[in-house]
């Protein structure tokens, strides 16, 4: 059962880098220092991690035998669309211990025997959060189930998380079928800590019936997923006068930086020098973030113009990068060629690069 601090209020003055190697829990330690604010799993009573722990237990099983038992036929059905059956979770925990538990950790919160001394850390899954998802939604939206397969076969650049091209699809299956329990359960759970501590009361006699409720929304919000991928109307070809690039991809890239550079769109807000200058955030697990450095031209999220569409639309809500929904279609595609071509200065129109890039 989780033991380390829940994030229940982020500072409001950004941390001034990055945790020390090893020292994540200390770097979230200090949050109630800096104006935020955590709960601490340690303030529940003997006999409310009890309770909790065997309700879990009840409900997702084990690491060895995992499953999600739901006692109504609404629950049932959320689960097997998600491909939650014990058979494939069984198998996907026997693959998750073998190649994910050393940094993911056995619970799925991102503390392996390894995953505090990579930078940045491995996804903590428990929180029901995720970065680079192409579905619509809120800041909490789940990811579909390509984007976990995506992350899986291709891994994230420059991060430790490595492709795993080589499993047959069958497996990769099972994994993110395992991936996804991992999340529910780390949620359920999540929800129902965050709730007695932030109340400071006992236990309510019905957390049995909480538990089955918050296990319904979390399953729904996962199927929703799916369904709300976020896609173009079009894709933009030279001779569509629709998306104003018949006059020239270049011109599209210019218009690009212009609203790029715009402060009302917000993208040079915290992309500081196109990313060379961006500063620390906290990320929404109390860890920090660093704006990426768009002239390097690595995406955690997916390099595909189809990748950037999906980051612009979206936004990463866990990093504080908000969906740019002001933009019409047409601006999304100026955007995302401006980002394509920043970090090549030959594919910048002769003006752009010499503000991007001056001298060159």
């Amino acid at each position: 059962m989780r033991s380390d601090l829940i994030v229940a209020r982020l500072p409001d003055n950004p941390p001034d880098g990055p945790p020390p190697a090893g020292k994540l829990d200390d770097f979230i330690a200090k949050i109630n220092q800096r104006s935020g604010q955590t709960y601490n799993p340690d303030d529940l009573s003997a006999d409310q991690k009890a309770k909790l722990q065997q309700l879990l237990q009840e409900m997702f099983g084990t690491p060895a035998e995992p499953i999600v038992h739901g006692d109504d036929d609404e629950t049932k059905s959320l689960a097997d669309r998600l491909q939650l059956q014990p058979d494939k979770l069984a198998a996907g925990s026997h693959l998750y211990k073998k190649h994910c538990l050393q940094c993911h950790g056995l619970s799925g919160d991102g503390r392996g025997p390894t995953g505090q001394w990579v930078y940045p850390f491995p996804r903590d899954f428990r929180q029901g959060i995720y970065k680079y998802v192409s579905s619509a939604g809120s800041a909490a939206r789940k990811p579909t189930r390509a984007d976990l397969h995506r992350v899986t076969a291709a891994g994230i650049e420059r991060t430790s998380m490595p492709a795993f091209a080589m499993l047959s699809e069958e497996d990769r299956e099972r994994l993110v079928s395992y991936t996804i329990h991992l999340g529910v359960r780390g949620e359920v759970e999540f929800r129902l800590m965050r709730g007695i501590l932030s109340h400071n009361n006992d236990m309510d006699d019905d957390l049995a019936a909480e538990l089955r409720s918050a296990l319904k929304i979390v399953l729904q919000q996962w199927v929703n997923a799916d369904g709300e991928a976020i896609a173009p109307s079009s894709i933009p070809t030279p001779d569509d006068p629709n998306l104003r690039v018949a006059d020239s991809h270049l011109e599209s890239v210019r218009r690009g930086q212009k609203l790029f550079a715009n402060t009302a769109v917000g993208c040079i807000s915290c992309h500081v020098d196109y990313g060379r200058q961006s500063r620390y955030l906290y990320d929404a697990w109390g860890s920090s973030v660093r704006s990426t450095d768009l002239t390097e031209g690595a995406y955690r999220g997916g390099k595909q113009p189809i990748d950037l569409y999906q980051r612009i639309k979206g936004g990463i809500g866990p990093s504080g990068m908000p969906a740019a929904t002001s933009l019409t279609e047409a601006e999304t595609w100026d955007l995302v060629h401006f980002i394509l071509a920043l970090p090549a200065p030959s594919m910048l129109p002769p003006d752009v690069r010499q503000q991007v890039y001056p001298g060159r």
